[in-house]
Parts: C-alpha cells; structure tokens; sequence
C-alpha cells in the first residue's frame, strides 16, 4: 500500500469512527426526585439528564414508594416531568426508567434502576 492509500484509509476509519461516536445512544445519566407537592393529589417532579449522543426515542419512568406507585410516558427530548401519586409518600423510593433507543431501524428497550 502506497502512502496515499494509508492517508485514504486512516481518514475513512477517521470518518466511520465519528460517525459511530455520534450515533451512540445517549445514556440517561440521572433521574432526580426534585420535590413532592402535597396537594389532594400528589405529584412527584422529576429531573432528568443525559450523557452525549442521540437521545432516546421515548423513556417510561416508573416511580415506587411504600404508599404507593405512578408512571409517566416521556419523549426522548423531555427534561422534566411530574408524575402524579396515589398518595403522599413517605420513606425511601425508587424509580425505574426503561429507555427506547432507535439504531440502524431497529428500536432497543434499555432498563435503568435509580434509588
């Protein structure tokens, strides 16, 4: 191989490599319990942040309390949300997020537990 052709060559993997780092799905880096209003129905707000790379396509948060439970169905661009509570919490809860990435036209379920 000639020196043209290892030019050639290193900037093709140098553009495939891009172009995988950027079609990476992005990881859903935390999901913060922000507050809990204690109306006559009770919501919890929800924070979310992602690491680099293309956003999900849709994500579910499941959040579970001991008195009780709520769901929200987000898209991939949402920041924050609120889910509404079957009751007032109190004690420790959890949130468990199931991410949707689409890649090369096929969609990827992606389960996440936070604490």
């Amino acid at each position: 191989m000639n020196r043209l052709q290892q030019i050639a060559l290193s900037a093709t993997m140098a553009v495939i490599a891009g172009v995988a780092l950027i079609q990476r799905p992005a990881r859903l880096a935390s999901v913060r319990l922000t507050a809990i209003t204690p109306a006559p129905q009770p919501i919890a707000h929800i924070a979310l942040t992602y690491s680099a790379g293309t956003r999900p396509v849709s994500l579910v948060l499941d959040l579970t309390t001991p008195a009780g439970s709520g769901s929200v169905t987000l898209d991939g661009v949402t920041l924050f949300c609120d889910i509404p509570l079957i009751a007032s919490q109190n004690g420790p809860q959890r949130i468990v997020a199931t991410v949707w990435h689409r890649s090369l036209g096929r969609t990827t379920p992606i389960m996440q537990q936070f604490d």
